[in-house]
């Protein structure tokens, strides 16, 4: 970029002397190439036009059209019609910001020419405010846009009316800015393009870069809302109106609350009937989308005393305070059993709302619903505040109040609430912990965080003290590795295990091991689900196959219960070939019944199981010995004609590869 911004000044140069003058005196880096192309901006008598561009581009919150800009910055916040004579021309406004900006041919939107303009003019901003004269960002920006986006909605042709005004059939006569006007006399002879271009013709370079692609969708509303469509003649005639329409409400939450233009947009959205739907609310209601879903009768309430709770309840979402403070009293009074508007800003982490809400209004705190709102959706800087409050934190240890809270923060995954609502610790002596919330409680909270698979809340927890507790079941102290293997977390298990190597209090192997309620350990409920990662883990922390044991596996038979649940078995009966390699590496085997008779027992429900043992022994039949296989091929039962006749043919063609090898073997020795 710092070449393209040379070579655009090496272009104006009018003479030889002036080119050699340029090459003697080009600056050093992209920011002082951005403060030369601003002072040269200064200069001109357009600066207050550049000034406007910058900072629509800056602070639009999507990129802005040719046309939107066009108005954007042809008009000002003390206008009252739409003027289509006040639009700039789009080759004087791209040619005022001296290459800064660039159009994006794909999409005819307008950028910034390199990210680093942004950063440049953002850091000057916040640096040099009022001192420096080549500082072009509107001062109090955001303001200003809340301040343009008013102004264009009050404009008088968007009131209500039966036709739109039809454009003068009459020739007008073209203004100095104007397509046609003076200016523009050497667009007529072909000349029209900027200089700049010339070198990038010569070189075949195209002087526009493509767009970054960037995801706007960050900037959707959190709840989806059905946007009704802009007639097509306001959609068509006024470019700007469809982002105005979308972005009023978040342009506007900057305004002073006591100022004049806030009563104005009080006005607006409360009074006014334009021929379109603008409140991203809808119309203006108790009752219905965003409103009240129902209103208790002890509170008097009935459809016309508070028409305005749809508003309220979409400002209190979207963090909209000067539309909410009219009627944050009386309205959260009206809702002082549900206490909605508090929960929805809690929903929606609107800490300013919250704090403001808490200010004018009573709350019942003791119930906790709004810490368990702000836990359950994971903003942390709420959920502080609320703790802040002595109601909300009990006065004694061992409360349940809070523990709610707690499990719901784990079990979505919100490690900053989680944080703080255990405090520091967990203390292992006792039968408390830190912050109100019991031993009890907080396993509770571990084995919901470890069950969804949220690897950083498990590893918080552990950090903190928390441990499995037994109490009345005796399950629980093993029941967090079995949930976290069970569901193919692999992350979660690989913390747990290792939080179990690192505390010396515990047997890792025994946690491993061990076998819960319904009779089988972790490995197997991994094995059983097709988690090889899981199973991968649990090899490597120790985990016990049956291989490992004294017990002969060629004695092994069908009638052996619990060695048919083993994980390989289970494995191989789910077709997941992955999972029976890794455990035949690390030494376990498949007795003769799984070559035999248990395939008949379950190749109706499971045809995977039989497809597993074809694939080992066509590719991997080196791992079997030839007194299994010939145990097997024995044992192949003769009543199913079609499973016989393919287990035999596959058994026969296993012992002759065995025998080949065996006489391969022979030969060489």
């Amino acid at each position: 970029m710092w070449v393209f911004f040379q070579l655009d000044e090496l272009c104006e140069a009018p003479s030889d002397a002036k080119i050699r003058e340029t090459l003697s005196d080009l600056p050093d880096g992209i920011f002082e190439t951005y403060e030369r192309i601003l002072s040269k901006i200064t200069k001109r008598k357009m600066r207050y036009l550049v000034s406007k561009i910058l900072t629509w581009i800056i602070y639009a919150q999507r990129p802005l059209k040719v046309a939107e800009l066009q108005e954007a910055v042809g008009f000002d916040i003390d206008d009252k019609v739409w003027d289509d004579a006040k639009i700039p021309h789009e080759d004087l406004m791209m040619e005022s910001c001296r290459s800064l900006i660039v159009r994006d041919e794909a999409d005819s939107t307008v950028r910034f020419a390199h990210y680093t303009v942004q950063q440049y003019l953002l850091t000057k901003a916040s640096t040099d405010r009022g001192d420096d004269p080549h500082d072009l960002i509107i001062e109090s920006a955001p303001q200003y846009l809340g301040h343009f986006c008013v102004t264009y909605l009050n404009f008088s042709d968007f009131e209500s009316q039966i036709t739109l005004r039809k454009p003068p059939g009459s020739l007008e006569v073209p203004g100095i800015l104007r397509s046609g006007g003076p200016v523009w006399i050497p667009s007529i002879l072909g000349v029209g393009k900027s200089i700049y271009e010339l070198a990038y013709k010569l070189s075949g370079v195209n002087p526009i870069p493509p767009a970054p692609k960037i995801d706007w969708t960050k900037h959707l509303k959190p709840r989806a809302v059905v946007k009704e469509e802009l007639p097509v003649g306001y959609a068509n005639q006024f470019a700007l109106l469809r982002y105005v329409v979308e972005f009023w409400a978040f342009h506007t939450k900057y305004i002073d609350s006591d100022s004049d233009l806030c009563y104005t947009l009080r006005k607006l959205v409360c009074d006014k009937s334009l021929a379109f739907e603008f409140r991203p609310w809808g119309r203006n209601r108790h009752f219905g989308p965003y409103g009240c879903v129902s209103c208790p009768n002890t509170l008097g309430a009935n459809k016309s005393s508070f028409s305005f709770m749809s508003l309220f309840h979409y400002a209190a979402e979207t963090g909209h305070w000067p539309l909410m403070e009219p009627y944050a009293r009386e309205y959260c009074y009206h809702e002082r059993i549900t206490d909605a508007t508090l929960l929805l800003a809690c929903r929606y982490g609107q800490e300013t709302i919250v704090k403001k809400l808490l200010q004018v209004h009573k709350f019942d705190r003791t119930s906790t619903r709004a810490v368990n709102v702000a836990a359950a959706s994971g903003h942390a800087k709420v959920l502080e505040h609320l703790l802040q409050i002595s109601e909300y934190v009990p006065s004694t240890y061992n409360s349940p109040l809070l523990e709610k809270a707690l499990d719901l923060a784990a079990s979505n995954g919100h490690d900053e609430a989680v944080r703080l609502l255990t405090g520091e610790h967990i203390d292992k002596e006792s039968d408390l912990a830190v912050g109100c919330i019991s031993k009890t409680a907080a396993g509770t909270a571990l084995r919901s965080a470890a069950t969804n698979g949220h690897e950083s809340v498990v590893d918080t927890l552990l950090k903190r003290g928390v441990r499995w507790v037994q109490q009345d079941d005796e399950y629980r102290e093993i029941e967090i590795l079995q949930r976290a293997a069970q569901q193919g977390h692999v992350s979660v298990v690989r913390v747990i295990l290792e939080s179990i190597r690192l505390d010396s209090d515990q047997s890792g192997s025994r946690f491993i091991n061990e076998v819960g309620s319904d009779g089988t350990d972790a490995l197997q409920k991994a094995a059983s689900n097709g988690f090889l990662g899981v199973v991968d883990v649990l090899l490597e922390y120790g985990a016990i196959t049956y291989a490992s044991t004294n017990s002969p596996l060629a004695n092994v038979g069908a009638g052996n219960t619990h060695y048919n649940e083993s994980a390989i078995v289970r494995a191989a009966q789910r077709g997941y070939d992955g999972i029976v390699l890794a455990l035949l590496d690390k030494g376990e085997c498949l007795p003769d019944y799984v070559l035999s008779i248990a395939p008949v027992k379950h190749m109706r429900s499971a045809p995977q199981y039989e497809d597993t043992l074809r694939r080992l022994l066509e590719s991997d039949w080196k791992r079997f010995k030839r007194p299994l296989v010939e145990r097997a091929l024995s044992a192949v039962p003769t009543h199913e004609q079609d499973y016989c006749n393919r287990m035999t043919t596959l058994l026969q063609s296993t012992l002759e590869k065995i025998d080949a090898e065996a006489r391969r073997n022979e030969a060489a020795a």
